[in-house]
């Protein structure tokens, strides 16, 4: 509902067609829990825009505030693409929020198309609510949960050197760099090779650092769209026949496999590169 929405304790809310509503009405489309939700919204001074990134790959941006309106979608936000809303509508009848981009694109909405539990949004300015309202939603939609969970992986080469400390502090700090500063595969080392190219072969610590960070990139990236084709094959899969939703469905998928495919390429050629400078620094010395 919209108690769980954090798009709604943020923003502005609008009807249908953009205009503004009265705060006991953002939650609902009658008096009779409208004014829970109004109650506690109006204690909130809304800032005029706040500051989301997406959750999911291949988050539509629809010409209206409705389900419908995702099927003739053309442009996409990415994963983890950052950007401004400055208004919210809540659709009682989908029990969906969405947030209309400040730039004038269209709206986007807060939860994945394929799955009502899945959020496609995280707010960048959860310091705007009030702390009760914050605690409730650590469940699902908290800042610091969903970062840590979903938000690991940042592009190779960001200013990001402490972000994967934990996973690569063996590797990162040898405490006997003559013998450890040679060619090695560990058993840790099987996730952070793209399929194509298993089984792992022996790597230079250096190396492996690279590897990991190019794994945190791609290959959670990956792993993410994977799930979302989980989800939208399993919910497709529930109807008894074909429909516009079910057709829907499955181009999204077919969408997000030819993705899929694109991120797999991309992460074999970089790896593919790291080894080659570690063969042309081997034969070097």
């Amino acid at each position: 509902d919209a108690g769980d929405s954090s798009a709604v304790d943020l923003l502005q809310a609008v009807d249908s067609e953009g205009r503004e509503m009265k705060a006991m009405d953002a939650g609902g489309d009658g008096a009779q829990g409208g004014d829970a939700a109004g109650s506690s919204a109006s204690a909130l001074k809304r800032p005029p825009r706040a500051h989301f990134r997406t959750s999911i790959s291949r988050c539509p941006v629809l010409s209206s505030p409705n389900i419908a309106a995702s099927a003739s979608s053309t442009v996409f936000l990415q994963l983890h693409e950052k950007f401004e809303a400055d208004a919210v509508h809540f659709n009682p009848a989908e029990h969906r929020a969405y947030l209309r981009l400040a730039d004038g694109r269209g709206w986007v909405c807060e939860r994945s198309r394929a799955s009502l539990h899945r959020f496609a949004t995280e707010p960048l300015d959860m310091r705007a609510t009030v702390a009760g309202e914050a605690t409730k939603r650590m469940r699902s939609d908290d800042g610091k949960v969903i970062i840590l969970h979903r938000s690991a992986p940042l592009a190779p080469g960001a200013d990001d050197e402490g972000a994967d400390t934990a996973a690569t502090s063996r590797q990162a700090a040898p405490s006997r760099p003559a013998q450890e500063a040679v060619p090695a595969v560990f058993r840790s080392d099987e996730e952070i090779w793209p399929k194509e190219l298993r089984p792992p072969q022996p790597i230079l610590p250096a190396v492996r650092q690279k590897m990991r960070r190019l794994y945190m990139f791609h290959g959670k990236r990956i792993a993410e769209a994977e799930q979302d084709v989980k989800e939208a094959t399993a919910q497709a899969d529930t109807y008894a026949r074909s429909c516009p939703a079910e057709k829907e469905l499955r181009q999204f998928v077919e969408g997000v496999n030819k993705e899929i495919a694109q991120y797999r390429k991309a992460w074999k050629v970089a790896v593919q590169e790291l080894l080659a400078g570690q063969q042309q620094s081997g034969a070097a010395a």
